[in-house]
């Protein structure tokens, strides 16, 4: 999901329940739009968001690195973007939770911090930090215009 200030909200009939659940949760902020879109080709201009977040999305794709580098430069400058994947040595959580995305994903890796930090750095992305106890939980600030 990306956030730009003075968005306009748009409706889509056919939203996944996320989506149905963030459009009722968010109704009441008119400068907000949701969409739906493939993470391997979103349909947003360069620099149009001040910020990007990604809970448990990018490691359900082939190569985390490459789709988080196409993520980067939909960034305005100085925007933010902040990651969660699954993390090695997770004990009972990651089993919970790779047991159920066995039943449908066919991808769903785990990571180590320094992997997730790496991904971030290849990015160019500057500030980049572990900003929670999850240690794959990352997030990082785009300095300039120029594209990863």
């Amino acid at each position: 999901m990306g956030l730009s200030r003075g968005a306009l909200r748009r409706r889509a009939d056919g939203l996944s329940y996320p989506l149905e659940a963030a459009h009722a949760n968010f109704a009441d902020r008119p400068n907000l739009w949701i969409a739906q879109a493939n993470i391997g080709g979103v349909p947003f201009k360069p620099g149009g968001f001040d910020a990007i977040f990604s809970i448990g999305v990018l490691h359900h794709t082939p190569d985390i690195r490459a789709y988080l580098l196409k993520l980067v430069p939909l960034l305005k400058p100085d925007g933010e973007i902040a990651i969660w994947v699954y993390a090695q040595g997770l004990g009972v959580e990651n089993d919970i939770l790779d047991t159920l995305d066995g039943y449908s994903p066919r991808y769903h890796g785990i990571h180590s911090p320094e992997e997730v930090m790496g991904w971030f750095k290849d990015a160019g992305l500057e500030d980049v930090r572990a900003p929670s106890g999850w240690t794959t939980s990352m997030r990082g600030t785009l300095r300039t215009t120029a594209a990863p």
